[in-house]
């Protein structure tokens, strides 16, 4: 995880190391961080082109949200 923390100190608009921080935290049940992280790397993306990865991202985040009891929706 500390490589992921580095990257986005390091360089906060690089969207890798925000997709890498929220697996991270996923796996080890931190569900708010997770979802913090997600987001952020959705936000960070330059273009369609890591698309692929954008929808697994969201629906990491549908599956966070469904488990904090929180509404269930995309920002766009």
């Amino acid at each position: 995880m500390s490589r992921y923390q580095e990257a986005v100190e390091t360089d906060p608009y690089n969207p890798t190391g925000y997709l890498g921080l929220g697996r991270v935290y996923e796996k080890i049940g931190l569900k708010q961080k997770a979802l913090a992280s997600y987001q952020k790397y959705l936000d960070e993306l330059p273009s369609e082109k890591q698309a692929e990865e954008a929808r697994e991202v969201h629906r990491a985040i549908d599956r966070l949200e469904r488990s904090l009891g929180k509404p269930v929706g995309r920002k766009q």
